[in-house]
């Protein structure tokens, strides 16, 4: 049971890190557009989106690492996995 609360636990961290980056760059694309937006700033902009997505992966990675954790248990549980509209 503990290694599904560390399971659950993994999964609530990746999909509050995965809404604050989404709302985040909803809201920098939106200044972009609105403000027109210097190309280096763009630049910086794409930089910082391209490190978050980079930050999902690995807690994409560490939610599926307690998954394989879970089943070489042999825990019958019913999965919740986030990423299901992972790009």
């Amino acid at each position: 049971m503990e290694k599904y609360q560390e399971y659950l636990q993994a999964v609530k961290e990746y999909q509050e890190y995965e809404r604050k980056i989404k709302a985040k760059i909803v809201s920098l694309k939106t200044v972009m557009q609105e403000e027109g937006v210097q190309e280096e700033l763009k630049a910086e902009l794409q930089q910082m989106e391209k490190n978050a997505r980079r930050e999902l992966d690995k807690l994409a990675a560490k939610v599926s690492q307690k998954q394989q954790k879970l089943m070489a248990a042999g825990a019958h549980v019913k999965f919740i996995f986030p990423f299901k509209d992972r790009k």
